[in-house]
Order: C-alpha cells, then sequence, then structure tokens
C-alpha cells in the first residue's frame, strides 16, 4: 500500500498548495458570472454556424488513469508473467473526437470516435474505432424524435446512459450496462430509436439488432454450451432476436428536456435549476440466453433458451444551496432474470492474468458484476460552498453497491469514495477514489475483499 498512500499524499499536498494561494468567498453573482463565462469557453467546444439555426460543432475528450491496488489471488502479472499480489499502472480509460451536425434545428447528426480501455499492457497501437454514429428528425416543432443508427438510446436506467465524463463517481459502476462487450459494441447496438418529452414525462426506446461477433467467448452456440457440461447455469446464446429498450422519467421540478445526444449529466453543478426525477426502465433480449437442466444429457438438443429480462426503478435528485454548493444523489434498484444462476465478470483494463489457480471470478481485478438477481445502488455527491481561484470547486461522492445473485452463496456489499476537483467544472477535472470488490471462494461463499486505488486526469472540450 506504500504507493497507495504516497498518491494520496501527493494529492492531498497539491491541493493545499492550492487552497494556501485562495479564500473562501460569498458566491456572489458577479462571481456566478466569472465562473459561467469559464465554463461557457469549454462547453462550446469548436462551432462552426452555417447559416440560420444550422451548425457544425467538433469536441474531443480524454481520460488517463494512474492504478494502485490488491490483485485477486493466482494472478500472474501481464506484462512479466510473474506472481504478484499488487498493481501499479497507468492507463487510458477514454478517448474520443466528437462531431455534431445541426440542420435547422430538424435534423441532427452525431458521430462519436475513440479509443476505450487502451493499458500499456493490451496493443501498442490500438485502432480507433466507431462509437457511435446516427441521425434522428424532430417530429413537427415537438420535442419527440425519431432516428436509427448505431447508438446507445439504450434505456434500462438514468445511469445506464451516463455521459462518461459527467458523473458523480469517478467510473461506471457496469452492471448498469449489463450486456457491456457482450452483444452490445461497447454499450451500443444497432437499430431504430425514439426520443423525446411529453409535459413532465420523459421518455427513450428503441429497438436493435444485437451485436454477435464471430470471435467472441462470451457468447455460446448451443453445441459450445452443450460441451462446457453445466447444468443449471445459464450463459449467453447466440440468437437471431431482437433487444427492446426503454426508460421513462417524470420530471418532479425542473425539466430536462431532450438533449442532443441520450447521454445523462449525474449532476448539473446546481446551474440548471433543482431536479427530482423518478425513473423506471427494461431491456429485453429475446432467445439471448441457454441452460441445460439437471438431469439431462449435455446435448444441443437439451438446451432450453430464454430470454433475458433487465429492470431498474431510479431516483435522482439535486439541490443547489448557498455559496454555490450543490447536493446529488442518487438511488437505483435492479433486477436481472438472465436464467438459472447466471454469473459474469469484468476487470476493467485487466493487469493480471491466471497462474492456473484463480478463482471463478478470475485473476487481476476481475469481480462478479452481474448476474440473476438483485442489486441496489446508492450514490452522493456534494459541492463544497467555496471557490478554489476563480472557478474551482470540491466535489467528494461516495457510492454503495448491494448485489444479491442466486449464483453466489453469499451477498456482497462494496463500496467506492472519493473527490472530484472540479478545475472547470466537467471540463478539466482531477479525481481519486478508492473501490472495493469482493473475493468468493470455489465454493462461492463471500471470502474477504479487496481494494483499488485510481487517479484520473480528465480534459473535454
Amino acid at each position: 500500500m506504500r504507493y497507495t498512500l504516497l498518491i494520496v499524499l501527493l494529492f492531498c499536498g497539491s491541493l493545499s498548495t492550492v487552497f494556501a494561494s485562495s479564500t473562501s468567498q460569498e458566491h456572489t453573482e458577479e462571481e456566478k458570472s466569472v465562473e459561467a463565462k469559464a465554463l461557457e469557453k469549454f462547453t462550446k467546444g469548436l462551432t462552426i454556424p452555417v447559416g440560420g439555426k444550422s451548425y457544425f460543432k467538433y469536441g474531443i475528450g480524454a481520460q488517463t488513469w494512474f492504478r494502485s491496488g490488491e490483485m485477486n489471488p493466482g494472478t500472474l502479472n501481464s506484462n512479466t508473467k510473474e506472481p504478484t499480489s499488487y498493481v501499479n499502472d497507468f492507463a487510458m480509460r477514454r478517448l474520443r473526437l466528437l462531431a455534431y451536425s445541426n440542420i435547422e434545428n430538424k435534423y441532427f447528426i452525431f458521430t462519436q470516435i475513440g479509443i476505450t480501455s487502451h493499458p500499456t499492457d493490451g496493443t501498442a497501437h490500438q485502432p480507433i474505432f466507431v462509437h457511435d454514429f446516427w441521425g434522428k428528425i424532430r417530429l413537427g416543432n415537438t420535442n419527440n424524435f425519431i432516428g436509427a443508427g448505431q447508438h446507445m438510446f439504450m434505456g434500462l436506467s438514468r445511469l445506464s446512459l451516463v455521459s462518461y465524463w459527467r458523473t458523480n463517481t469517478l467510473d461506471n459502476p457496469s452492471f448498469n450496462f449489463p450486456q457491456v462487450n457482450v452483444t452490445d459494441d461497447f454499450v451500443r447496438q444497432m437499430g431504430v430509436f425514439f426520443q423525446g418529452m411529453t409535459g413532465r414525462f420523459k421518455y427513450m426506446a428503441s429497438v436493435n439488432q444485437p451485436f454477435q461477433p464471430s470471435n467472441s467467448s462470451k457468447i455460446l452456440t448451443k453445441e459450445e454450451l452443450a460441451s462446457r457440461k453445466v447444468a443449471d447455469q445459464a450463459f449467453n446464446l447466440r440468437t437471431a432476436d431482437l433487444s427492446y429498450n426503454a426508460y421513462l422519467e417524470y420530471h418532479f421540478f425542473t425539466k430536462e428536456k431532450p438533449g442532443f445526444t441520450p447521454f445523462n449529466t449525474m449532476s448539473h453543478l446546481g446551474r440548471k435549476g433543482r431536479f427530482l426525477n423518478l425513473g423506471a426502465g427494461f431491456r429485453y433480449d429475446g432467445g439471448a440466453m441457454g441452460y441445460i437442466e439437471e438431469g439431462s444429457d449435455f446435448s444441443a438438443e437439451n438446451v432450453k433458451t430464454t430470454g433475458s429480462l433487465a429492470t431498474a426503478i431510479d431516483l435522482f435528485y439535486e439541490e443547489p444551496m448557498a455559496k454555490g454548493a450543490v447536493l446529488n444523489l442518487y438511488g437505483a434498484f435492479y433486477r436481472f432474470d438472465y436464467g438459472p444462476n447466471y454469473l459474469n465478470t469484468i476487470g476493467v483494463m485487466n493487469p493480471g492474468i491466471s497462474d492456473g489457480s484463480a478463482l471463478p471470478q478470475g485473476a487481476g481485478i476481475s469481480q462478479y458484476y452481474l448476474g440473476t438477481g438483485n442489486v441496489g445502488y446508492l450514490n452522493a455527491a456534494y459541492i463544497l460552498p467555496f471557490t478554489i481561484g476563480e472557478v474551482g470547486r470540491l466535489q467528494p461522492w461516495a457510492a454503495l453497491q448491494y448485489k444479491d445473485f442466486e449464483g453466489l452463496k453469499d451477498a456482497s456489499m462494496q463500496y467506492d469514495i472519493g473527490m472530484h476537483y472540479l478545475i472547470v467544472g466537467h471540463n478539466i477535472k482531477l479525481s481519486m477514489a478508492y473501490s472495493t470488490r469482493p473475493i468468493y471462494n470455489e465454493n462461492m461463499e463471500l471470502d474477504s475483499s479487496k481494494g483499488l486505488f485510481i487517479t484520473q486526469m480528465q480534459f473535454r472540450f
């Protein structure tokens, strides 16, 4: 843990230096204006007017990580191939290039290309690929739209539609994207979508064709599933069926109009008003799961198929306070019906590989992020009532996850705590976080937990 403590001390030391040169002030209207002007420079991106209400707009974003923490039992360092119980590394979490086209505020095209998850132990020249490419049309003079393409109008929950650079935590908890890199292309699918607002109801829905990569080891044919010789446990199955998604919100206070993109912010930083939104959503993938019942022969003919259904309800709250302070609260409950004893693991930019004796959840930093069962999630963030210099802000935050999957004998609790230094709002910020993850033994019993410390530098223009 010596590296973790060193990074914490350096981070806190840098903040104390900044504090020494700044003073807490009343958040006057003049200060608000200075802060607003500074933020406006970054939120506009590179905008090129082309007459009337039409414009082209371009943006860029990047997130770089340093990580230090504990590895799961049975791990080899992915670079040296030597046994290790600890990791220290740098990685590029995200790189994005964005292009917006607005033609007379009626026709819209959005393109986003970039890299997601580029560790130093991965491919040296990782290719840039298309994340989003879609167009939408405004229906009449309303705030309702129809569109098509490769998109993220995916439904389920507010957190499932979150903007990567406007989160209250450092990164996503993963269960909010239940099919990430299984039948999604980094949470995107190809299809048709609907977006809009009627009264105080805001909605999003889509019908899509799930991706079925030919080289995927996460999606099985019936023959491959049978060859695993595992009974009463569901696996992802190749399917030609469609995926159906929807999310509906009711806005009690300030209305959030549909944006150009589907991406939600988890904090408006107190600049848009007071919010209390109650939401509910679902995602259904037909024929996406398969399993063999106990007592049946392990053959393709005995594979039973079922759809995967995820449902969620959530509540989003934002309260601007005196002196520029802002309270954000978010809570959600998810139910996943993915077939008997279904489990899936994830290890973001996993720096470790198995030595052959790793636990079922995997080596490195792998954890069970999804399974048939329930997930509860709470997140709180608070922007402190003073500035650092003209526009800088501190935003401490915490998140708590409760997971109860039928494929595991014990439920688990894990937490994340951290701080954002909002140098210029969400656009330029320095973040730090400490996250825990549960460790399950060979009998699927909760055994212990491990921790990971991450610092992040983010730029978004």
